[in-house]
């Protein structure tokens, strides 16, 4: 149990269970994601005759992979804002997806013991594991761009990622 909830109610077997499962699966999303942008990037890398390259290459739904990580965000967070309810969350830690297709980011703000993966996580494990979500969706975006031709990836972003797995292994 997290140091954050010892002093709380202790949540449920159930509870427990389904956050310990949320937790697997927003792991597999992340792991899945991060493979895509790992197979986007390998195309590039190689130089191969074009005709071998168009067979090899396999469809990935980057759409779908998107809205996997933006529904992980969501279940974990708050939406950010200005109103009234949210002055007790500004000096939480906030995190911004921006939305490109929409034109419009979304600040999303954890709360401590509130949220999925409060039971099973520490509120440390869980800045860490948003910013990895966060940063694996840009990075996703990035290459999905970039295989309509339209973005180029950077080493930054490469690197950002590794200090956030790193980070998230601790």
């Amino acid at each position: 149990v997290p140091p954050s909830q010892q002093h709380a109610v202790q949540p449920t077997k159930l509870r427990r269970l389904k956050d310990r499962m949320w937790a697997r699966e927003t792991l597999e999303d992340l792991t899945n994601a991060e493979f895509a942008c790992s197979l986007g990037g390998a195309t590039d890398d190689k130089v191969v005759d074009e005709s071998k390259k168009e067979k090899k290459q396999r469809a990935v739904d980057f759409e779908n992979l998107l809205s996997k990580l933006d529904s992980r965000v969501q279940e974990m967070c708050v939406t950010g804002g200005k109103s009234a309810e949210d002055e007790d969350i500004e000096d939480e830690f906030c995190s911004i997806v921006d939305h490109s297709d929409d034109s419009e980011s979304v600040c999303y703000t954890l709360l401590k013991g509130k949220g999925m993966g409060s039971v099973v996580y520490t509120d440390d494990q869980r800045e860490s594991l948003l910013g990895r979500l966060v940063a694996t969706r840009q990075k996703l975006t990035s290459v999905s761009k970039e295989k309509d031709g339209t973005a180029i990836q950077t080493d930054a972003e490469i690197d950002e990622i590794d200090i956030i797995r790193t980070q998230l292994q601790k």
